[in-house]
């Protein structure tokens, strides 16, 4: 099995990032009493995800599938103590994400900072 990682992955920036960047937030949750979260947002779909197909030479394969696709949303942040929230949607859009910021911040009390993976949330686009 090939190794794989994020096309957008770069490990470089991401370690200077770690020993430059994270412990001036760690000295600033510590004295501000406030929590570091990190977050990220997926989805599935049951659609079908095949590459390949085989038929008989000179035919055209063909793939009966589903017009109906299930999909789910799901948004999660961990704490750099370990702590996880997780919120699973039908659709992710603005009123999701402010939904989900509304259920952390009713559960954790105090400054957060919140590194969010590749945000491009826009109400404008909703």
């Amino acid at each position: 099995m090939p190794v794989t990682f994020a096309i957008g992955n770069d490990s470089e920036h991401v370690k200077k990032w770690i020993e430059s960047q994270y412990p001036q937030y760690v000295k600033k949750e510590k004295d501000h009493n406030a929590t570091i979260l990190f977050q990220y947002e997926s989805g599935m779909q049951s659609s079908l995800d095949r590459r390949r197909t085989w038929s008989p030479r000179g035919r055209r394969s063909a793939i009966e599938i589903r017009e109906h696709r299930d999909k789910i949303s799901i948004s999660s942040a961990v704490t750099d103590g370990g702590d996880l929230y997780f919120m699973i949607v039908n659709v992710m859009n603005y009123d999701f994400i402010i939904k989900f910021l509304d259920q952390i911040l009713s559960e954790i009390h105090g400054f957060l900072y919140i590194f969010w993976d590749n945000i491009i949330h826009d109400p404008k686009d909703q």
